[in-house]
């Protein structure tokens, strides 16, 4: 749904719907993996806004609105020049704060010649984005970078893979808490076939939703490529699956193994944290990185592999979505246990989404 006309979806259809949740502004999301920019620009939509990314000389990550004041021309068209960018179209140069520092043709600079600039963060191969307004910048918001694994001494971080999904954000985060569909939409790649109906726990504090499930299993082969198991030749390993998703930005994913027959052995763990960041219309990205307690390096088809898993996530995913948009809104859910969870983010995510527009009202009728 456009982050410019969410004010039209009621609390009704958010809590019914997960084809249809608005994305609150005043937040960071993660916006590109730190290999991804570099001294040449990239582009990429995120809550609706076209953003042009590029390095500074020192290496600082820059993010600017993708469009020159002057005639409108992208400027993810042009190059970078120095600490900025050089529009494609007359020359035109931004620095690093959006503010227009060079005219070709006129040594004066009036002050609407700028673009917006927005902040980023950048930490453990992720660069967030702060999408709201400038003036209520809060970095109270960001997550703990030690829980996520991505400042953890001794904790290896890989970058994976970005993907984007046809789909409203809300039904990655969805997608991501329910840990049953795993035995059956990825058959033996990351289970060896018990997660389905292995018991769980849900606890909801601190306006965050996490599902845990145990299950000791002997590992299939794919299994135990996907998750560096060194010990898979037909030893059960026990393990527990842990998805916190926190709204709403960032479903984390944290895969703890230990072996039945080694008691002293140390824990096994990975740390997925996922970055959810809506884009455009019912279209959204997942950001994959990876930390684990361990330095060796990842087997080499293990990358396609998990890449592979969550293309099968995208192919079901924007299958209801395509239904939802065709049929409407109001399409009937038949919720089951497992299902607490994900039903229960979709209130915290609703509630999140109210709570802005709350807020932001006042400010819209002084302007208005």
């Amino acid at each position: 749904m456009s982050a410019r006309t969410d004010s039209t979806i009621t609390k009704e259809q958010m809590l019914t719907c997960p084809g249809v949740m608005p994305a609150p502004r005043n937040q960071w999301y993660v916006a590109a993996l730190s290999s991804e920019v570099s001294r040449k620009v990239m582009t990429r939509q995120i809550l609706d806004d076209h953003v042009v990314f590029f390095r500074t000389e020192d290496g600082t990550a820059v993010a600017l609105a993708d469009r020159c004041p002057h005639r409108g021309v992208p400027l993810s068209m042009g190059t970078v020049q120095g600490n900025g960018i050089r529009c494609a179209y007359h020359g035109f140069e931004f620095g690093k704060a959006g503010i227009c520092t060079h005219i070709p043709s006129q040594t004066t600079i009036v002050d609407q010649l700028a673009v917006r600039s927005y902040p980023l963060f950048e930490v453990g191969s992720y660069i967030w984005i702060w999408m709201g307004l400038p003036a209520e910048r809060d970095d109270s918001l960001l997550p703990d970078m030690y829980a996520l694994g991505l400042t953890r001494p001794g904790y290896k971080v890989t970058p994976l893979f970005v993907m984007e999904i046809g789909c409203n954000f809300q039904m990655l985060h969805e997608n991501l808490l329910d840990t049953s569909h795993i035995t059956f939409l990825h058959p033996g790649m990351i289970d060896g076939g018990n997660m389905a109906k292995a018991s769980f726990n849900t606890s909801y504090k601190n306006g965050r939703v996490t599902i845990s499930r145990d299950v000791t299993e002997t590992p299939t082969a794919m299994m135990a490529r996907t998750f560096h198991l060194k010990h898979a030749d037909n030893r059960p390993v026990k393990r527990t699956l842990v998805t916190d998703a926190i709204p709403p930005h960032l479903s984390v994913i944290t895969n703890i193994f230990t072996y039945p027959d080694e008691p002293d052995a140390p824990e096994h763990i990975l740390i997925n944290p996922q970055g959810v960041t809506p884009s455009g219309k019912n279209r959204c990205f997942n950001f994959m990185v990876v930390s684990s307690s361990y330095q060796d390096e990842q087997p080499p088809d293990a990358i396609p592999h998990i890449q592979k898993l969550v293309e099968q996530d995208k192919v079901v995913l924007e299958a209801v979505q395509r239904r939802f948009d065709e049929e409407g809104w109001d399409l009937p859910e038949i919720s089951v246990r497992a299902d607490a969870a994900a039903l229960n983010f979709r209130k915290k995510m609703a509630a999140l989404v109210e709570e802005e527009r709350r807020r932001l009202a006042p400010k819209a009728l002084q302007s208005a």
